[in-house]
């Protein structure tokens, strides 16, 4: 698995575990202590844009 999150950056860009991965998700670890759980940050709200449509 090669997982990249959407707001990592540097060393911590892509995530080759499933470790790593939850870490972005639900909270840090002390192999990445930049995150802070971007699932459950208390989202207000959500626009979804589709980049292409099928006919």
């Amino acid at each position: 698995m090669l997982f990249k999150p959407t707001m990592a950056s540097g060393a911590e860009t892509f995530r080759p575990t499933k470790a790593g991965a939850l870490a972005y998700f639900c909270d840090h670890s002390d192999d990445y202590p930049l995150d802070n759980g971007f699932a459950i940050m208390g989202w207000r709200a959500m626009e979804s844009i589709p980049s292409a449509r099928f006919i």
